[in-house]
């Protein structure tokens, strides 16, 4: 069976703010006020596809994912990998030996995450959030210009520092979405797996499947010659979706 390791937050699941011309249904509801939705073209194939097996990767908090567990849990789904892969979901129960082993994996970069707690909580706008030794974060104003000050002065070799369109983040690189899936792949002995992602923490990801799957804007990141690139133009999840069922089908027929 193919293995489908899938960002969720602008792969998959679009914010509210994100106008897509196109059919949707609301994927996550924050005190009964729409946060982000999916397109019904990502959500039937999805549902209906039983040849793949979806594995969530995402940054996402664990209070923050589920808020979208009940939209994905018709897909064909058993584990979920929270906090860049540092959480290992299974049937919905995080795996207490996987955790552990998080723990010890991030138990080196403890000195380095504190130099850059010190120094994110200088551009910060909010309180800094943690989550264990796994991630720290926080809004800032301008979180591009922000993240490339912080890659200065950190220690590229321990942290990750990435952005989104509001906040910056640091993980430990041994949390990274592309160390934690190769972990999954050795615990479960995946097959054939295919990433799909959008953004540079994402990288990682989409160099440790066989085939990735991509926006444009990513295109010189990836050498992988089996990389699927997504134009602009087009819908990311739907268009991953039209490429991953061509994809089942070839695999499905091959002897």
């Amino acid at each position: 069976m193919i293995t489908l390791f899938c960002d969720l937050d602008n792969t998959i699941i679009f914010s509210h703010r994100k106008e897509l011309n196109t059919s949707k249904r609301v994927a996550e509801l924050l005190n009964g006020v729409e946060q982000s939705y999916i397109t019904e073209r990502t959500f039937s194939f999805l549902s209906s596809c039983r040849s793949i097996s979806f594995v969530p990767v995402t940054t996402r908090t664990l209070q923050q994912y589920e808020r979208v567990e009940s939209t994905i849990k018709s897909f064909n789904y058993k584990y979920a990998l929270i906090l860049n892969g540092a959480i290992l979901l299974k049937n919905g129960a995080v795996d207490g030996l996987w955790l552990s082993e998080s723990k010890e994996l991030v138990k080196d970069a403890t000195d380095e995450m504190s130099k850059a707690a010190t120094l994110l909580r200088r551009y910060s706008k909010t309180p800094l959030r943690y989550r264990d030794d796994f991630l720290i974060y926080s809004s800032v104003k301008e979180p591009k210009v922000v993240a490339e000050k912080m890659e200065k002065d950190i220690d590229s070799s321990q942290i990750n520092v990435f952005f989104d369109s509001r906040k910056v983040y640091c993980a430990p690189l041994s949390m990274s979405k592309g160390n934690n899936v190769k972990r999954f792949s050795r615990y479960y002995q995946t097959n054939v797996t295919i990433g799909v992602g959008d953004s540079k923490n994402d990288l990682s990801m989409l160099e440790s499947v066989d085939i990735p799957i991509l926006p444009q804007l990513l295109t010189s990141f990836i050498s992988n010659p089996q990389k699927i690139v997504v134009p602009d133009s087009e819908v990311l999840s739907d268009t991953a979706c039209d490429e991953i069922e061509l994809l089942v089908t070839k695999y499905n027929e091959m002897p």
